[in-house]
């Protein structure tokens, strides 16, 4: 398993089970979605989210 799939995974483990049901809701909702759709998601997750695994934000440097 790579490191990435590892790290969501347990993350995944970590949620309750209320939490799990929400995500595997949106991760359902996420796969029903065409290819510019997922995209638009991506990007909008992504600026609320901001960078992961230690990775710097092009914007705003953090």
């Amino acid at each position: 398993m790579e490191e990435k799939t590892k790290l969501v995974f347990k993350a995944y483990l970590a949620l309750t089970e209320i939490e799990k049901e929400a995500f595997e809701k949106k991760l359902k909702e996420y796969k029903s979605k065409g290819f510019f759709e997922k995209k638009t998601f991506s990007e909008s997750f992504n600026k609320s989210l901001g960078p992961i695994l230690g990775a710097k934000c092009a914007v705003c440097g953090k």
